[in-house]
């Protein structure tokens, strides 16, 4: 059995449980350049192109991923848009997030440890007119004790919404946020709200609409962020992708 040892160490043979090192050492110019590992290096470059694309996406929706999101989000993020990447057509080497399926974007949970589905069970609803920049989300009226589950010592909450056309080619962001008054935690009918995001007009990037709560708690007649970021859920609802 052959064991492959560190970049520049020897690949070591296994012959009867006793390791024997061979002549072939694994270099890093070795991995540049030899053809054995062409498909190594469009995997390396596929991975690092999802890795600045996830970059983009995190600066884009950084105004509130700062107040809901997890340790892992990045690498999440990565991998999912790796998964993007491997749906363009094009030749390994010549793809792009651009050109990739973003729609598998769509419902991403920014923060894994309060996923805005598990937390909102009221229905809403969300359009984008990209001939007017327009994004809105609209929340029915609904009764809070049923359809919000608040952490325990949340008193207040708001609604937060963003919205960014990105171009990943060019790395760049047009982006918009959003948020409500502050409403009361209660057993009570929250009446019916909506939330529109302005972006430039006949944008021809994708269109990311991001959705979320933060939830605070009055002490003192102020209402104060709950600590950490694992009580507020933030998620992409909407990949809005031009034709």
């Amino acid at each position: 059995m052959v064991q492959d040892g560190k970049t520049g160490q020897p690949v070591y043979v296994e012959i009867k449980s006793k390791r024997f090192p061979t002549a072939n050492q694994l270099t890093a110019r070795r991995i540049k350049t030899d053809p054995l590992f062409a498909r190594t290096r469009e995997n390396n470059a596929c991975f690092a192109r999802a890795a600045k694309g996830s970059q983009l996406l995190r600066r884009a929706i950084r105004p509130l991923l700062l107040d809901a999101c997890d340790s892992g989000v990045s690498g999440r993020l990565t991998a999912q848009l790796y998964k993007v990447l491997k749906e363009d057509p094009a030749e390994r080497e010549h793809r792009t997030i651009q050109h990739g399926d973003l729609s598998l974007l769509r419902d991403f949970e920014c923060n894994a440890d309060a996923p805005l589905k598990t937390i909102l069970l009221a229905p809403y609803t969300s359009s984008i007119n990209r001939a007017k920049g327009k994004c809105t989300i609209t929340i029915k009226d609904f009764l809070l004790a049923k359809m919000l589950l608040p952490p325990p010592t949340a008193t207040h909450f708001k609604w937060v919404s963003l919205s960014a056309a990105v171009d990943f080619e060019e790395e760049t962001y047009d982006s918009d946020v959003r948020e409500s008054a502050m409403c009361v935690w209660s057993d009570k009918v929250a009446k019916r709200i909506s939330l529109t995001n302005i972006l430039t007009p006949q944008s021809t990037k994708p269109i990311f609409l991001v959705f979320g709560l933060q939830f605070y708690e009055e002490i003192n007649g102020k209402h104060s962020p709950l600590s950490g970021k694992s009580a507020n859920p933030l998620s992409i609802i909407v990949v809005d992708i031009p034709v």
